[in-house]
C-alpha cells in the first residue's frame, strides 16, 4: 500500500465483531497512512504471492488492484502504537483473506509470525519469538525470515494465527537477522 508512486508498506484486511458483516477494514501502521490525505489515493495491491514456496512471483502490473480508503483512526509511535485503521472504498477481489484478531496478552518466549512484503516484493513470511514488550509495543526476534524496509505495517500473528500488532521498525534485516524489530500493541 502507499500513495501512488511513493512508499510502500504491508498491511491486511481485519474482520469486524460482526460474524454477519464484511466491512473492508484494513489495517497497517500510521507512518504508512497517517492521515485522510495519504489514505485518498493510497493504492492497495492484492494477491501480490507466489503460488508454492520459492515459486515465482506474478508481476505486480498482473495482480488486483483497488484505490482509496477513508481514514478512520491512528496512532502515531511515541504516545501510540503506530497503528492505521482505514476503510476500503472499493472492494478487495474475491479470495483475500479477512484476518481475525487478539487483544490477549503474550507470554514470553511465544512463537510468533508476520506476513509482509520486504522491499515491496511478493510475500514472505517470517518466523520469531516475542523477546520483551513496554507500553505500546512488542519486540520481537526473528529466527526464521527478516524484515525489511515495505514490511511497515506487516501483520503480526500469535500462535493461535490472530493479529495482535503490526510492523513499526527496528534492527532486523536480511543482513542482520538478530536484530529486533518493534511492533505495535493491537490490544492498546
Amino acid at each position: 500500500i502507499g500513495p501512488r508512486g511513493e512508499d510502500q508498506c504491508t498491511g491486511c484486511l481485519i474482520a469486524d465483531a460482526d460474524p454477519n458483516t464484511t466491512i473492508d477494514y484494513f489495517y497497517t501502521a500510521n507512518h504508512c497512512l497517517a492521515n485522510q490525505a495519504t489514505a485518498e489515493d493510497a493504492e492497495f495491491h492484492w494477491l501480490y504471492q507466489t503460488a508454492s514456496c520459492n515459486g515465482a512471483p506474478p508481476n505486480l502490473a498482473s495482480v488486483p488492484r483497488t484505490v482509496g480508503a477513508d481514514f478512520l483512526a491512528g496512532l502515531i509511535a511515541g504516545p501510540g502504537t503506530d497503528t492505521s485503521l482505514v476503510r476500503l472504498r472499493q472492494a478487495p477481489p474475491a479470495g483475500v483473506t479477512y484476518v481475525g484478531w487478539s487483544t490477549a496478552r503474550l507470554g514470553l518466549d511465544e512463537e510468533l509470525a508476520i506476513v509482509h512484503h520486504p522491499q515491496g516484493a511478493h510475500k514472505h513470511i517470517s518466523f520469531g519469538k516475542l523477546s520483551s514488550w513496554w507500553a505500546n509495543f512488542y519486540q520481537v526476534r526473528w529466527h526464521s525470515g527478516a524484515t525489511e524496509l515495505g514490511s511497515s505495517g506487516g501483520p503480526l500473528f500469535n500462535s493461535s494465527q490472530k493479529l495482535i500488532g503490526q510492523l513499526r521498525g527496528g534492527t532486523a534485516a536480511c543482513g542482520r537477522p538478530e536484530g529486533i524489530d518493534n511492533l505495535g500493541r493491537f490490544d492498546v
